[in-house]
């Protein structure tokens, strides 16, 4: 399963692996994790660099970001649902933690 996210100008989308006292951490929560294999895999330029919103070197993604996780093949699951959570902040100021709800086909 690929998921990609189109990134607005100037806004970061953070990554799923940040330090404490960092932003949020980008997070995907599966209802099927039992079919899963692995864990939710980044496939985009990973950019890190210090954020003086954060006083600490973040990562992040900048226009788009990809990810993969792999899926078991003898599921039969017709699509797996979930939530991803994630934080995007500009050079000045971060939007709040966003949940948004997925169902992909498989």
């Amino acid at each position: 399963m690929i998921s990609t996210a189109s990134i607005d100008e100037s806004w970061s989308l953070y990554s799923q692996h940040t330090d404490i006292g960092g932003p949020v951490a980008l997070s995907f929560e599966y209802d099927a994790d039992d079919q899963l294999i692995g864990d939710t895999e980044e496939k985009s330029e990973l950019i890190e660099n210090f954020s003086k919103l954060f006083d600490l070197n973040v990562r992040k993604f900048k226009k788009e970001a990809i990810f993969h996780q792999k899926v078991g093949k003898n599921t039969d699951l017709k699509s797996i649902r979930g939530q991803l959570i994630y934080m995007c902040c500009d050079e000045l100021r971060c939007l709040p933690p966003t949940v948004v709800e997925f169902d992909v086909a498989i």
